[in-house]
């Protein structure tokens, strides 16, 4: 199965979203390497860039990682980006995620890795999806990440919007409605969830 990359970096001091040579070096990368990515750009945090590309395991990407190459690939970015995580999951393909959305949700889990947490969590989830999938303006792509160790397990899910505040009302109606969903809260530790654009989008050249 297909490895999805998720990688957060943010833009260095001089560098905007709407610098052409960002883009420029975005794609320039994108094409050596033949991951297919896309770049969002973080609405709650426009400093906060999300690069996410497609492999054809995890071990492609880290022997990328490891060659001569990715030095030499990955300089141009130098200047312009400062590395905070990376992740991988495993997915459909970049053509399963909801990239044609005006607004991309990402949802970070940290799920409690203890006892059977994981296990009801994922239960949970489950019996519910349908109503995110019934929700949500367009696809949604769930998973746990793949390079973590016991003690660091985390679930992922993107949903697309109309809007940030589009995603934010059926939370809340959500939660309001079925009692039972917000019981999901009792097996993870935290959760992060941001919105992104589209840079490419926004830039007007779209891919």
């Amino acid at each position: 199965m297909p490895i999805l990359e998720v990688l957060q970096v943010r833009l260095k001091p001089g560098t905007s979203p709407q610098d052409p040579t960002l883009l420029a070096n975005l794609r320039m990368v994108r094409s050596r390497i033949g991951t297919n990515s896309r770049f969002y750009i973080c609405i709650e945090d426009p400093t906060l860039l999300f690069i996410l590309g497609q492999w054809p395991t995890l071990d492609a990407h880290r022997n990328f990682l490891k060659s001569p190459e990715r030095d030499e690939i990955l300089s141009a970015q130098d200047d312009q980006l400062e590395f905070r995580y990376m992740i991988h999951l495993e997915f459909g393909g970049m053509e399963t995620l909801p990239l044609h959305a005006p607004v991309m949700a990402l949802a970070r889990l940290f799920i409690n890795p203890e006892g059977k947490h994981p296990n009801q969590f994922l239960v949970k989830v489950q019996k519910h999806r349908h109503v995110i999938v019934d929700g949500s303006q367009a696809a949604v792509v769930d998973g746990w990440r793949v390079d973590g160790t016991e003690a660091e397990r985390e679930y992922w899910m993107f949903t697309g919007w109309d809007s940030r505040e589009a995603h934010d009302i059926f939370r809340e109606k959500t939660r309001s409605e079925i009692p039972e969903y917000k019981s999901i809260r009792d097996h993870y530790l935290g959760m992060d969830v941001l919105h992104a654009k589209d840079l490419e989008v926004l830039s007007g050249e779209s891919k």
